[in-house]
């Protein structure tokens, strides 16, 4: 093994590892010997990435286009860059010149489809997942692309007629992520007893599904089977289940509408009370896609101002949680401390918030954690770990 070859395996090993600083220090010797060495530069955009240095990692990825425009691994890279810094008309164009050079390259369509839906440019995502089809028509995971793409328009009868054309191939290896689509487009459509009757079905073979539980405790609640919602919930939370806040305020509200139903109050009371849950359920509901922008890495210091707006419409608190969050997972510790303890001067919160709030501030002052380790104890507080982990 010569010199080089030695000095690039070292290189894949240590990134691999994850010990980026002796990867970047071999890649520094490379390039001091040959400043234009193309391998040398695209390993240390690879660690760029790692590091989240998205902007460096584009300026890098640009040099080398300028040598070599239809270098497919640095187009690649760069796509992902884009798509870090939520650049995504960049990251389409790129992805269209890709599939050019590679036209039967499906990995190359995967990505321009999820480009597309980050755009919400639904009909061009779908358009390209029929292509897909065509080209895999045996494939019933594109086909649950598809209904997915029909279920994110509101195309809920066409969602259901290709699910149900899907179920009847009895194909182990989608069954369950039809069937999981197929419990969406129920509750989309309001038909909650199908939905009730598939969760329990689908529950009956995986009993463990904590997502699917609390779904099923929705769906209880929307029929009026406070009863059998309030059983469900209170077995998820026995289990120390991770969306136990969610859980928490759903019982919550169950007990309201106990309450409610008890008192025999007035028909007028009974409406403002339903609006007044629906709101409660719908802000934990946008809070969730929230942090799994935040998960997704789709927040960046770049357009934190315009995160900091779109959150305006919760209260301060949970404002000042997000943030938290959101620093936590771009390793700003000093700035998660601020926010925490902006968090702590608010005086109207619950004694829930209170408990949320001190386990929160536990886990940024431990000096034991390494910033993985803090993102994972965040999910498991907040009770989205177990979901955007999956």
């Amino acid at each position: 093994m010569d010199f080089l070859t030695e000095k690039e395996k070292n290189i894949e090993d240590y990134i691999k590892e994850g010990n980026l600083q002796e990867a970047e220090n071999l890649i520094k010797e490379i390039l001091q010997m040959n400043a234009n060495d193309l391998y040398a530069k695209g390993q240390l955009i690879k660690i760029y990435r790692k590091q989240r240095k998205f902007q460096e990692a584009e300026i890098l990825a640009k040099e080398i286009l300028k040598v070599e425009p239809n270098n497919i691994p640095t187009n690649a890279q760069l796509i992902s860059v884009y798509m870090k810094q939520m650049k995504y008309k960049n990251a389409e164009i790129l992805a269209l010149k890709l599939m050019k050079l590679e036209p039967d390259n499906i990995n190359r369509k995967e990505k321009l489809l999820k480009i597309y839906r980050k755009q919400e440019k639904f009909q061009l995502a779908e358009d390209l997942a029929k292509q897909m089809i065509k080209l895999q028509p045996d494939s019933e995971i594109r086909k649950s692309q598809l209904v997915k793409l029909y279920i994110e328009q509101g195309k809920l009868e066409e969602a259901e007629k290709m699910a149900n054309e899907i179920l009847k191939s009895k194909s182990d290896s989608s069954c369950d992520i039809i069937k999981h689509q197929l419990v969406k487009i129920y509750i989309e459509q309001r038909r909650f007893q199908d939905a009730e009757n598939l969760t329990n079905e689908i529950l009956s073979i995986q009993p463990t599904d904590v997502s699917l539980k609390t779904q099923l405790v929705d769906i209880y609640i929307e029929q009026g089977k406070l009863k059998e919602a309030e059983n469900v919930a209170k077995e998820l939370l026995e289990s120390k289940s991770l969306q136990a806040q969610y859980i928490t305020k759903q019982l919550s509200l169950i007990h309201i509408k106990q309450k409610k139903s008890q008192r025999n109050e007035s028909q007028t009371y009974s409406k403002d009370l339903m609006e007044k849950s629906k709101e409660e359920v719908n802000t934990s509901k946008n809070i969730k896609k929230f942090r799994k922008r935040i998960y997704n890495q789709e927040i960046s210091l770049e357009n934190i101002k315009d995160f900091e707006e779109e959150i305006s419409i919760f209260s301060e608190f949970e404002q000042k949680m997000l943030l938290a969050e959101l620093y936590t997972h771009l390793n700003l510790v000093g700035k998660a401390k601020q926010a925490l303890k902006d968090a702590t001067n608010i005086k109207e919160i619950s004694e829930e918030q209170q408990k949320i709030l001190k386990q929160a501030i536990q886990i940024i002052q431990s000096n034991k954690m390494n910033v993985i380790q803090r993102n994972k104890k965040w999910g498991l507080l907040t009770g989205t770990y177990e979901e955007y982990q999956r």
